[in-house]
């Protein structure tokens, strides 16, 4: 009797695991892809932080008479 129960036990045990393991593969697999995005987002973060300070000039010593954009445009 105690041999059926463990025996009943294992079963129950492993077919619920399978199914729980079936369950989690579609999520898996989402996560994966998830990374994968993030992953390519940080790096697309990253370059155009490098392009945006790579466009900043400071010039020291010139004199700024412009007040906008519209000024400079039109001068």
């Amino acid at each position: 009797m105690q041999k059926q129960t463990t025996e009943l036990t294992d079963s129950i045990t492993k077919t619920i695991m399978e199914r729980m393991d079936e369950s989690l593969q579609p999520i898996i697999a989402e996560n994966k892809i998830l990374k994968i995005k993030l992953e390519n987002l940080e790096k697309d973060i990253e370059t155009l932080k490098r392009g945006n300070k790579q466009n900043n000039l400071i010039i020291s010593g010139l004199k700024e008479g412009e007040k906008s954009t519209q000024d400079l445009i039109h001068k």
